[in-house]
């Protein structure tokens, strides 16, 4: 169908219904083609409809999910997919998008749930996306939850590759930091740096462990190294300006201030840069 002629698609479904209303095709096309010119109050009508005579059908459900998001009403779109998963007819794609929309919501243990029921559905094939949501609930410091997800993934029965299993140790490294659990954490981030001493994300996990607790030269070193590779500059930048904010040296954390937002402007770091300036320039009066 010609992305150009939807509305007169859709006016087309609208005048085959008048003479079959009950057709099953002719209001999907309807639906399809109302939520392609953005008529989402007239594609939730006939879904109803649909749902109504059809509540066993996946696509239904999934299509009203989805327009209740593109209408932001998230809450409402959890609740088909909820509803999805209660009848037994949610794929692992519906059931990572409902985990993604209770963390909208705030509601982890919600969140989790689905997820697990996603890797549960499809045997841990595909574990990228077990280590997507792993990352979204530690995003939001669901230690828990993150635990709980990573003993899934571990026992989903499909071998993790190399880099899916390099993931998954910075992931529980990065939460047993968090949670008292440094000691454990440090050894294997040192392990993977032993293994590959340019993991961007390792030195910066690293570097926060040395810098917790009180190991200041190794934690700038690991900071420094971090900051001459592609794509983690900016962060590295921004530690390596908060160790020296710790020993009073103001106006050298300026200078990597400004080289982070140099290399990845941010509003959260400007306020910090701004604030540090009025640091030094007391400091120097």
């Amino acid at each position: 169908m010609n992305q150009n002629r939807f509305a007169s698609a859709e006016a087309a479904y609208g005048q085959a219904l008048v003479f079959e209303p009950e057709n099953v095709d002719f209001k999907l096309g309807a639906v399809k083609c109302s939520i392609s010119t953005g008529n989402y109050d007239r594609g939730l009508a006939l879904l109803n409809e649909l749902i109504s005579s059809h509540p066993d059908r996946e696509l239904l459900w999934t299509l009203q999910a989805n327009i209740y998001i593109q209408k932001e009403q998230m809450a409402a779109a959890s609740g088909s997919l909820e509803i999805l998963r209660r009848l037994g007819k949610a794929q692992p794609q519906s059931l990572y998008l409902l985990g993604d929309l209770y963390m909208n919501q705030d509601v982890p243990d919600l969140a989790c749930e689905a997820y697990l029921q996603a890797i549960d559905k499809d045997g841990g094939a595909n574990p990228s996306k077990a280590l997507r949501a792993s990352q979204i609930v530690i995003s939001r410091g669901a230690w828990d939850e993150a635990r709980t997800l990573f003993s899934k993934i571990r026992s989903a029965g499909k071998k993790l590759s190399d880099a899916d299993e390099l993931k998954l140790l910075k992931l529980e490294s990065k939460v047993a930091l968090a949670t008292g659990g440094g000691a454990v954490a440090i050894g294997v981030l040192e392990k993977i740096l032993e293994r590959n001493p340019l993991d961007g994300e390792a030195l910066l996990l690293a570097g926060d462990y040395y810098a917790k607790n009180e190991q200041i030269e190794k934690a700038d070193f690991r900071f420094d190294t971090a900051s001459k590779l592609t794509g983690f500059e900016a962060e590295a930048f921004v530690k390596r300006a908060q160790l020296l904010v710790r020993n009073k040296k103001f106006t050298q954390a300026v200078e990597f201030l400004q080289k982070a937002q140099r290399a990845k402007p941010r509003d959260n770091v400007q306020r910090y840069l701004e604030k540090i300036e009025q640091l030094a320039r007391v400091g120097r009066s």
